[in-house]
């Protein structure tokens, strides 16, 4: 909306009241000149001379009063005119400076496009903070002295910056107080001495409590036309070099485990088609060998099919109320022969009627797959216990510990990875593919659910399983015959 511009906003209450001061004082001097010249001066020759003296000395002042006020107006319509230009205004400012009403609503005009001006500003300075605040890479910029412009949150928290500092109070500080990875000040170096160009990517490990590795890539600044200053982008790739890390160990381990099989196979197959036996029972023996392994090598490409389709999203759990006591002496069957064998004690304790609200198949392929490693790791004569109790945070747990060697604590957290082992020659010599605890832990997450391993070598270990528990008006609906 125009505003007005009164000429009180013009000229000020204090030059106008000296400016009519003056006037008035150069008046009443001519007049008193002029009375007094009529009474002194008896010529009419000489009354004029002194009227044209008094308008003459009148005029000179005036003269100089109107210049002085003019200069100013003059000198502020031509900024205002500049500045009009250089918006794109056409002519909103009169071309004379008696209009003063007329230039008033010029000014005023200026001063509403100016705030508009600033308002958009302020809009897009807004957009740019969201901006920087939402990206997943840090940013820090650098003016052409190496003084921080703008820096982001993210690049706060992957530099190790305190986090309660407020991104502000990083400004204008130079870059080399925020950034003290020496790896880092060499790339802004190499940078600023052409070695390094906007497109290159430099991995950069940070050590420190919590260890990183950063994608850092430096940019060009244009500050002005002689100094340019420098844009930092900072990337967490930790957790994508972990995964690669992951990956390559996986190709590496599946390899091995393929290959061990299929050459005992191919190797016994050699040697009964080429040099065959005489003796029946070398002969026999030597099938059974190729066969343990062709069913080592059928039980790992199940896991991985099996472990796929889990991480793939494919399996669809059907959760319904399951007795953890019919799932437990079930699977405990299944281990009749295998602990027999090893003349091993398998104790089941079941607290009540737990009831899980679950997928029965997977419920039993998770315990199956806990005894199975139970059974195998413990030694002659030891004790594998499996147990289920409900608790009062709506979840059912089934416990199952074993008089085992343990598990070193280091090795605890990598347990659930694909294809680690504690032991890899034990592990290979008693059948085990890798993959069991990769299973349970994967199955147990589609239900909600947790997976604790808690071990002491030389004890044993006890493997922890929590689902949700069913609610009571569910459980009602189960019918007898499951």
């Amino acid at each position: 909306m125009l505003r007005p511009l009164r000429l009180d906003n013009v000229m000020p209450h204090r030059f106008r009241s000296t400016i009519h001061k003056l006037l008035w004082s150069c008046f009443a001097a001519g007049l008193i000149f002029a009375l007094a010249s009529h009474w002194l001066m008896t010529t009419w020759g000489m009354r004029v001379l002194a009227l044209g003296a008094w308008l003459l000395l009148a005029w000179i002042v005036l003269r100089q009063v109107a210049l002085r006020l003019s200069a100013p107006v003059e000198d502020l319509q031509e900024k205002a005119a500049t500045i009009s230009r250089h918006h794109g205004l056409a002519d909103p400012v009169p071309s004379h400076t008696d209009d003063l009403h007329h230039w008033s609503r010029s000014i005023a005009k200026l001063l509403d496009h100016q705030e508009e001006r600033l308002h958009a500003l302020a809009q897009e300075q807004a957009k740019y903070h969201a901006v920087l605040a939402s990206m997943e890479e840090g940013i820090i910029a650098c003016d052409a002295q190496g003084r921080v412009l703008t820096i982001n949150a993210r690049a706060q928290a992957v530099l190790g910056l305190d986090p309660h500092l407020d991104l502000r109070s990083l400004e204008r500080r130079p870059l080399v107080e925020l950034v003290r990875h020496p790896a880092i000040n060499e790339l802004i170096e190499a940078f600023h001495a052409g070695q390094v160009t906007p497109t290159d990517r430099q991995a950069i490990h940070i050590h420190g409590p919590q260890p990183a590795i950063l994608e850092v890539r430096v940019a060009p600044l244009p500050v002005h036309e002689q100094a340019h200053g420098l844009i930092l982008v900072f990337r967490d790739i930790t957790e994508l070099r972990r995964l690669e890390h992951i990956r390559s160990e996986f190709i590496a381990n599946i390899s091995h485990e393929l290959r061990t099989p299929l050459t005992a196979i191919t190797g016994y197959l050699d040697t009964l088609l080429h040099e065959a036996p005489s003796d029946p029972a070398l002969f026999q023996k030597f099938l059974e060998v190729a066969h343990v392994h062709a069913q080592r090598l059928n039980r790992l490409v199940s896991d991985l099919h099996r472990l796929a389709d889990i991480e793939s999203g494919r399996v669809q759990l059907h959760r319904r109320p399951v007795r953890l006591r019919e799932v437990v002496q079930e699977a405990a069957a299944m281990f009749e022969q295998e602990v027999k064998k090893k003349d091993l004690l398998l104790d089941i304790r079941i607290d009540g009627e737990p009831m899980a609200m679950a997928d029965r198949d997977r419920v039993a392929q998770i315990l199956i797959n806990l005894l199975d490693n139970a059974v195998k790791f413990t030694l002659a004569g030891g004790t594998v216990q499996v147990s289920a109790s409900s608790h009062p945070d709506h979840t059912v747990c089934l416990h199952v510990t074993d008089t085992g060697p343990g598990i070193p604590a280091q090795d605890l957290p990598r347990l659930t990875e694909r294809f680690y082992r504690v032991d890899k020659a034990r592990s290979r010599e008693i059948g085990g593919t890798g993959l069991g605890l990769a299973i349970v832990k994967h199955l147990v997450q589609l239900h909600n659910g947790t997976l604790q391993i808690d071990s002491q070598v030389g004890k044993g270990t006890t493997v922890t399983v929590c689902l949700p528990a069913a609610h009571p008006t569910s459980v009602s609906t189960i019918p007898d015959s499951e």
